[in-house]
């Protein structure tokens, strides 16, 4: 009595030792395949979404002159030689535009001024533009915010103002957000026209088409108008795919699923089952990768009271 027969212990050490091999060697297939196939789909996602936006951007390049922004000639005026600060170095608002960086051409320095005191005139939302050569030491963030609240863009107790601030040095922009705007030009759709719709026109050189366009986008956001936004704008390319995210969901059951049959068959010999580091392999996803016043001149642009409360985004190119 007592005495275990050769054969049956070395079938019992036999089990013992191909349980957790076998556990763990589904495990590394389990989490391996996934991964293959998580890239493919997102990689074949992303080339789609690329030529969606490409599609875009050449459908607005051969436009004739951006016919969106045609509006009356209200402001026509060639740019400013200087532009005056305040004794904290803040710009003194003199038009929507204050393209200090001289990054536009004539033409739509021009055009999106007039566009811009139009758009003021006829529905009270002030958008203004605001371009570096440097931020000075100072983060896109502070240098935005301090021009935003010193120029109060958009109505007072309408908050209906937004600004785009550019530097060309840092290679930094920012869209801030009145508090009457940042519920509708939320900070994820001021990331995408940053990310989807400027930046890939300021890494190509194309300064003044990449303002443009984010300022449309801006605009047709705020008051509603589709045909203003882009398609890289609405349409995220970074977005996970539907088919992918519900791949991830099954595979995360599965998963479960395979620790607790591995928890079960510890149990069963008595002993705790292979150790399982449920490592950082699900971490949470991020996206990366915001009222016109100040002094009233003579034929200038002037703020109409609104505030900001630090609403937008940033990015870089």
């Amino acid at each position: 009595m007592g005495i275990i027969a050769p054969e049956h212990k070395k079938k019992s050490r036999a089990r013992e030792t191909t349980g957790p091999l076998a556990v763990f060697i589904a495990l590394l297939v389990i989490i391996a395949v996934p991964f293959f196939v998580i890239k493919a789909c997102t990689k074949d996602s992303s080339e789609v979404s690329k030529a969606a936006e490409n599609k875009v951007l050449n459908t607005t390049e051969e436009s004739s002159n951006y016919e969106t922004y045609t509006a009356p000639l209200e402001y026509s005026s060639s740019r400013p030689q200087s532009y005056r600060k305040d004794s904290r170095g803040l710009y003194e608002l003199t038009s929507p535009v204050m393209d200090t960086a001289s990054l536009l051409t004539s033409s739509d320095y021009v055009m999106l001024t007039n566009y811009l005191v139009n758009l003021s005139n006829t529905t009270g939302v002030q958008i203004a533009v605001l371009t570096l050569k440097s931020l000075e030491g100072k983060s896109i963030e502070e240098v935005s915010l301090s021009h935003a609240e010193k120029w109060n863009l958009g109505k007072n107790g309408v908050d209906n103002g937004a600004l785009l601030t550019v530097s060309l040095t840092e290679h930094e922009l920012r869209i801030e957000t009145g508090y009457g705007t940042e519920g509708v030009l939320t900070d994820v759709l001021c990331s995408r026209i940053i990310r989807n719709v400027i930046v890939p026109e300021f890494r190509q050189g194309n300064y003044s088409t990449g303002i443009v366009k984010g300022v449309q986008n801006m605009a047709g956001i705020i008051t509603s108008d589709e045909n203003m936004i882009s398609e890289a704008v609405t349409e995220d390319s970074s977005s996970v795919p539907l088919p992918v995210l519900i791949f991830m969901i099954a595979f995360a059951i599965f998963y479960i699923s395979i620790i607790a049959f591995s928890m079960r068959h510890a149990k069963r010999y008595g002993r705790m089952g292979p150790h399982v580091y449920m490592g950082p392999g699900f971490g949470g996803m991020h996206n990366t990768g915001t009222h016109f016043g100040g002094s009233s001149h003579s034929g200038g642009f002037s703020g109409g009271g609104g505030h900001f409360g630090g609403g937008g985004a940033s990015g870089r190119w």
